[in-house]
């Protein structure tokens, strides 16, 4: 059997939403083989690297994510995942995968990202500090089929966007 992977690609700030949202996707993904790589266990739980130019875990993520072509009927990438850093490793995956990817960029404001990191357990949040020292704004990466997401759509709607995509991919 011949599986033809899709790369689905899920960027934004910290307190986005896109870990939530990839772990709810894997659900009705679940039939087709879906695999998860999240930038901050590669990096942070794998390698304990800081997110600098060059780090290793821009590597590891890409190998990790070709690992999963060709096995799985879907790679789920989620992270921050800054374009200066990682845009020339993601347009490599975009490649790699034939162009059977999907990206999204999750663009909510820095307030709302403050409003939904003191939502969390206390010990699970962040200094306003080190969120203001992260913050990217409109990190797009200009690839095909990049699709931005706005604080006016919920978990629900989103996932169910995707899943829409997915099908007409």
């Amino acid at each position: 059997m011949n599986i033809v992977t899709k790369l689905i690609i899920l960027r934004g700030n910290s307190g986005s939403g896109k870990t939530t949202i990839a772990n709810k996707l894997r659900c009705p993904l679940a039939e087709k083989n879906t695999m998860l790589v999240s930038q901050d266990t590669v990096r942070l739980e794998i390698l304990n690297v800081k997110d600098h130019p060059g780090n290793p875990s821009i590597e590891l993520i890409e190998k990790i994510c070709e690992f999963g072509k060709d096995r799985y009927g879907y790679v789920i990438l989620e992270g921050i995942l800054g374009a200066e850093k990682y845009q020339k490793m993601l347009f490599k995956l975009c490649s790699f995968f034939e162009n059977n990817v999907l990206a999204y960029y999750l663009d909510i404001p820095f307030s709302e990202t403050l409003r939904r990191n003191n939502e969390r357990n206390k010990e699970m949040r962040f200094d306003i500090e080190l969120l203001k020292k992260w913050w990217l704004k409109k990190d797009y990466l200009h690839v095909n089929n990049e699709r931005v997401l706005t604080e006016n759509l919920n978990q629900a709607e989103i996932i169910s966007l995707i899943l829409n995509d997915l099908k007409e991919k």
